[in-house]
């Protein structure tokens, strides 16, 4: 083993306090320099840009991770007083739960921010189109020249309410009755979408609420394919749970130990459970379980609620089922339901 000198040792300590020093320099340098951008920003009145994610998709934690991080980013802008430009240039997919998740958000930052949030157009034709056909581009204040023809595009139907009421939706899912074809699918899906929408306005939203307490609907039929998605920005599946005094000892048994966000998981698939032998609790009357048993009488289709860090998710042709814990959490609800759309 090699004997260091005093002397050397000296110098090598030295040399790393040196390194450090530049490093911390300029790493105080970088921050000066932002702090200065942001200054100059607000003195020119200019906003400040917010590249969008590529994907929206809130199923898989990679681009999930990107979509809270990005409405993060912009509501820290937004707090900070500065004009906000969403960069939509390389956004290329939009899938129902993540698209319908930032149009509910930013339907809230535009009613707590009004007037200071744009957007550059993405280079995607479709996606273009269906930011046009969903009206977000008008509420950013920008126009398309694009004629809205895409066949994935044109299917997409959406829809947003502040009440229980069942007028909006109603018109919502009739725009699909003849491809769905059958009284019995369309009444039970009708009234699974009632009930998401009643426990939105019972359970989701308390009294004072810096949100909109609104429900965000899209649904979409192609390829023999119907897909329905709500959400909601309100308390989310387990707070809503915990909250409820009768499953306060149940819930204590179930969960002696652990992190809270690994428990979103296990709360969201006990509240779509139809089985309530294991706690003789009626805790959430009709609500998701009868979301679930609608798919659950398919012979395909899926069943996916998210909420917190959890998600729990129901494959009608497999009949199995599987509760994930993700690592980014989530305001809210939001309820999927998949089918496959039987021909005459």
């Amino acid at each position: 083993m090699k004997i260091i000198s005093t002397k050397a040792r000296l110098h090598r300590n030295s040399e790393q306090i040196r390194i450090r020093r530049h490093q911390l320099r300029a790493s105080g340098l970088k921050r000066n320099v932002e702090h200065l951008r942001r200054l100059e920003i607000v003195r020119l009145n200019k906003p400040i840009l917010v590249p969008a994610p590529k994907v929206f998709i809130l199923n898989d934690d990679r681009h999930r991770d990107s979509i809270i991080f990005f409405l993060r980013e912009l509501e820290r802008n937004l707090d900070a007083g500065l004009k906000v430009k969403i960069d939509f240039t390389d956004t290329i997919k939009l899938h129902p739960c993540g698209t319908l998740y930032m149009m509910a958000n930013l339907d809230n930052l535009l009613v707590r921010f009004p007037g200071v949030i744009s957007c550059k157009l993405p280079k995607d034709n479709i996606v273009e189109q269906l930011f046009k056909h969903l009206g977000l581009l008008s509420k950013l204040g920008r126009s398309s020249g694009l004629a809205v023809t895409a066949d994935n595009v044109v299917n997409w139907h959406y829809a947003t309410g502040s009440d229980a009421t069942t007028s909006a939706f109603k018109a919502l899912l009739f725009q699909h009755s003849e491809a769905m074809g059958g009284v019995l699918v369309r009444s039970n899906l009708y009234d699974c979408m009632s009930e998401a929408v009643t426990n939105t306005k019972k359970h989701a939203y308390p009294k004072e609420s810096e949100f909109l307490n609104n429900w965000w609907m899209f649904s979409q039929a192609r390829d023999d394919i119907l897909q329905v998605a709500i959400c909601d920005l309100g308390i989310g599946i387990p707070k809503s749970l915990l909250d409820k005094p009768k499953m306060e000892d149940y819930l204590r048994k179930l969960f002696m130990i652990g992190r809270q966000s690994s428990h979103d998981k296990t709360l969201i698939k006990l509240a779509s459970s139809t089985s309530r032998s294991s706690t003789g609790l009626e805790y959430r009357g009709k609500g998701l379980p009868q979301m679930l048993d609608f798919i659950k009488n398919q012979d395909e289709g899926g069943f996916r609620a998210q909420s917190g860090a959890g998600s729990y998710t129901y494959n009608a042709f497999s009949k199995k089922d599987k509760a994930v814990t993700h690592r980014q959490s989530i305001k809210g609800t939001l309820v999927q339901w998949t089918l496959k759309l039987k021909s005459e």
